[in-house]
């Protein structure tokens, strides 16, 4: 039986080397680049977020050297193999963003418009993770600073975390995040829109995206009430907004958040799939995994009976 609560760094290395190396999907191939890389970035987030906060790096902790190389000789024999497929959304157009940022779902003289405009704001200049951490933040989490010619601008005050950087002891480094500047003479200028809605929010607030309040009247110091945005709220901003302005981004929006709740569908059934045989004490790989083998190995098997699947 494996506890991720105690288990050791070895034992999880060795674990995570048969893995890396047997994993296949439904048919006994092998996935996307893209799939191996969101697993092995889900189960690090899975060992070190609540209630095993064991405070590792599966990626970079020299106790996982001989997993991480069978992680990266999978990943180079798939792009030897021309199966490096991964797909990039398009940006959005300069005229769909020019129609964003003039339209009334981005007004700061609103409630709504001003919440819309700063979390665009974050988004466009600090958001690496789509949805993802945004229901962490708080005012505590950005700082107003300025440069050495006077310039005001916006920083995050640690590294958040991002799918690539997944490792707890980054956050205390030297910020990389980069800078959001104030833009002077114009009336949708980021910083002023930033400043404008921390001076709005409750003075207690613990969170940074907070819903507005149902009823505001001219003069009111406080336009967002204490509810903070939840991850689902956050996470269809861009949709709503995109809807309200009438730009094309919509149906982009909706395509990728489907994609996202796709995968971590998927990720989810895999690791409860490991922890169930880690549990079990069963190996993972049967002798013959190909679509004519009556027994393709627990690992198979349990995921084609998790994800509905059944072999013809």
């Amino acid at each position: 039986m494996v506890d991720f609560g105690t288990v050791s760094k070895p034992e999880l290395n060795s674990l995570l080397r048969q893995f890396y190396g047997s994993v296949r999907n439904t048919k006994g191939q092998q996935y996307a680049i893209s799939t191996y890389v969101g697993l092995r970035a889900g189960i690090n987030r899975f060992v070190n977020d609540p209630p095993y906060s064991r405070a590792w790096c599966l990626m970079k902790d020299n106790e996982f050297t001989t997993s991480n190389n069978v992680f990266s000789g999978l990943i180079k024999s798939l792009r030897r193999a021309g199966q490096d497929k991964t797909e990039h959304h398009p940006a959005i157009t300069n005229e769909d963003l020019e129609i964003l940022r003039k339209s009334r779902a981005m007004d700061p003289n609103t409630p709504q418009g001003l919440l819309n405009k700063v979390w665009f704001d974050t988004q466009l200049h600090f958001g690496r993770r789509g949805k993802e951490g945004l229901r962490k933040l708080t005012p505590q989490s950005f700082v107003v600073k300025r440069d050495s010619a006077g310039t005001k601008y916006v920083t995050m005050a640690f590294n958040e975390e991002t799918k690539n950087h997944k490792c707890h002891n980054d956050r205390e480094r030297q910020n990389r995040r980069g800078a959001m500047f104030e833009e002077l003479g114009n009336a949708l200028c980021p910083v002023a829109s930033f400043e404008a809605y921390l001076s709005t929010l409750p003075e207690s607030a613990k969170a940074f995206y907070h819903h507005p309040r149902k009823s505001v009247k001219p003069g009111d110091a406080v336009w967002y009430s204490m509810e903070p945005l939840g991850v689902n709220s956050l996470g269809s901003m861009m949709t709503r907004i995109s809807e309200e302005s009438g730009t094309a981004t919509p149906k982009l929006s909706r395509s990728h958040e489907d994609s996202v709740e796709k995968n971590r569908s998927y990720l989810c059934k895999i690791v409860d799939i490991v922890r169930l045989l880690s549990k079990l004490g069963l190996p993972f790989r049967g002798h013959r995994e190909g679509s004519e083998s009556e027994s393709c190995g627990d690992f198979l098997e349990h995921l084609a009976t998790r994800l509905g699947l059944w072999k013809q």
